[in-house]
């Protein structure tokens, strides 16, 4: 409940990063954190599935919508992603309120089924306080922490299923490399069984573009794709890996959904929080009218893109901008696959910047390169393993 005695964060950082704490010590931290705030009760049927983090995927924002469409009730919570996580790019939607009060949220999950809610008061504030400062002294990726922050989001809002896409990639929080995600993500589950949550991990690999669309303004603009069914190529193969996720973490058959059932999900979702589908489509308009800068190959060659500079690219300028809490200054849309050979002259990258920014312009012009002979192709899916 709310009114939990203070928290020693530097020191359950450093007991982290020194590896010193059990899976017990890990279950109670994620009791600490979510009972600093508003706790709602534990739900059969409260549903959700996070990720742990990196450019390109938008697992937290179509797998949400899967798991409405599957019947369950979703129960979000999350902090700001950079360059695009779930809630803020939602944020961006014209009348969206990231926080809301808890009566709200009972209302919205007995009526709509849906919320989406930003990390921080009323929501466990003591997270969102321990993030702020792994933030600060570079623990982002210290994994223990990673696994409590995740969990206490879920038992704030009473999850008792909850998915975890695991990123694999050198910029990821649970591992660079597949044997360590692995590892965290049993951890992930164990822990998650201590305090009554069903966990199951999808071991992602992040190390190539899930799809092309990357930035806040960007993620609007291919969620409008999928809920209008024009979705192909990429987009369409990660949907797909989104909707397995969510069929798998709730034990259900997928086949039957189609875009229209997930646009009735982003709408309920949206409804929740003062939005609404007409909002976010207004929002996803104004980002496409906005001045865009095309970059192409110089020569032919294969492609291969830089996802972490790319990203570091879009965070900078996003902490630059002060003009919004969310801001979306700048995005990209990568035009043709990773790993394909491009002709010279042949689109590569979209590049969205405001203020005419052309010094960011081409920095992200740099972020892919063209070299050396065809590669393996890009798998259909990306998925590689699930720990359950």
């Amino acid at each position: 409940m709310p009114g939990a005695a203070p928290l020693d964060v530097d020191q359950v950082i450093a007991s982290a990063e020194a590896d010193r704490l059990s899976d017990a010590d890990l279950a109670e931290l994620v009791r600490v954190l979510a009972a600093s705030g508003e706790v709602i009760e534990p739900a059969a049927d409260h549903a959700d599935i996070a990720s742990t983090g990196g450019p390109s995927s938008l697992s937290t924002l179509l797998c949400p919508l899967h798991l409405h469409a599957l019947g369950a009730r979703v129960a979000k919570l999350g902090v700001a992603g950079r360059p695009a996580g779930g809630v803020d790019v939602l944020a961006t939607v014209p009348g969206y309120r990231p926080t809301l009060p808890r009566a709200e949220v009972e209302q919205a999950l007995r009526t709509v089924r849906h919320v989406h809610l930003a990390a921080g008061p009323p929501w466990a504030p003591m997270d969102a306080e321990l993030f702020r400062r792994r933030q600060q002294v570079g623990a982002q990726q210290v994994a223990p922490l990673v696994i409590a922050s995740l969990l206490a989001k879920k038992l704030a809002l009473g999850v008792t299923s909850a998915g975890l896409d695991v990123r694999v990639a050198a910029h990821g929080n649970f591992g660079a490399d597949l044997a360590t995600a692995r590892e965290n993500a049993r951890r992930f589950v164990a822990v998650a069984g201590l305090v009554g949550i069903h966990a199951v991990c999808f071991i992602t690999d992040a190390g190539r573009p899930y799809q092309p669309y990357i930035g806040r303004g960007e993620a609007l603009s291919a969620i409008a794709s999928v809920i209008e069914g024009r979705a192909e190529g990429p987009l369409s193969a990660h949907v797909e890996d989104c909707r397995a996720m969510a069929a798998r973490l709730l034990g259900r058959d997928a086949a039957v959904l189609e875009s229209r059932d997930l646009a009735t999900a982003l709408g309920a979702c949206l409804e929740a929080h003062g939005a609404s589908l007409e909002s976010f489509l207004e929002r996803e308009r104004a980002v496409a009218a906005e001045p865009h800068v095309e970059h192409r190959a110089s020569r032919a060659g294969r492609l291969s893109y830089d996802l972490q500079r790319l990203r570091d690219l879009l965070v900078d300028r996003q902490k630059d901008d002060r003009t919004s809490r969310f801001a979306d200054p700048a995005g990209v849309v990568l035009e043709a696959a990773d790993g394909s050979m491009a002709d010279s002259g042949q689109l590569l990258m979209t590049i969205r910047v405001r203020d005419g920014d052309e010094l960011l312009a081409r920095q992200l012009a740099l972020c892919v390169d063209v070299a050396g002979e065809e590669g393996a192709p890009a798998p259909v899916s990306a998925l590689l393993e699930v720990v359950s």
